[in-house]
């Protein structure tokens, strides 16, 4: 069975719980909603916020970029085992 995974679609409202999922720190949220007093807002009115604005899914120009390249290269030193064998055959003087 396959996953299967909808387009970040972008979200006109945002809850403070939207902002933590997409990784702002607690400490930062928190000194948000005691400025703003609000758990939860649109978008349009914070959009200048970074974490905000990733979590409504709105910090994209719509365009997707990618490039990949690969090249591989092998070194190493080896050993290794031989078989031989040799007869012969000589002179001499008696």
């Amino acid at each position: 069975m396959s996953a299967s995974h909808d387009w970040p679609h972008y979200k006109s409202t945002v809850t403070v719980v939207d902002v933590l999922d997409a990784g702002a720190c607690a400490e930062g949220v928190v000194k948000f909603v005691e400025r703003n007093r609000q758990i939860a807002g649109p978008t349009a009115a914070h959009v200048a916020n970074e974490h905000i604005s990733c979590a409504a899914n709105a910090d994209s120009d719509g365009y997707g970029y990618g490039y990949g390249d690969g090249d591989g290269d092998g070194d190493g030193d080896g050993d290794g085992d031989g078989y031989g064998y040799s007869d012969g055959d000589g002179y001499g003087d008696e």
